[in-house]
């Protein structure tokens, strides 16, 4: 989970898309995103995902991070392939 849309756009483009292009073919990757995202920025990382061969669940947490509960909001049939 990070801080915002641009620190999630920063760490997608500059280590994880990088990092998943390098995979061999036919690998199977779940990203889950816990940041409260822009629905614009979650749409282009999920698009961006998509064309290396990862999946991408948004899936922003409610509670904040001072308490140490989360609950993660995501549909059930994001989980399912």
């Amino acid at each position: 989970m990070l801080p915002s849309s641009p620190h999630v756009q920063q760490a997608y483009q500059e280590g994880i898309f990088p990092a998943l292009q390098k995979l061999a073919p036919g690998h199977e990757t779940l990203l889950i995103d816990s940041t409260t995202l822009d629905v614009g920025v979650a749409r282009e990382v999920a698009n961006v995902a998509s064309s290396v061969g990862a999946r991408m669940v948004d899936a922003p947490v409610s509670g904040g991070t001072s308490d140490g509960h989360h609950f993660l909001h995501a549909p059930s049939n994001d989980f399912v392939t």
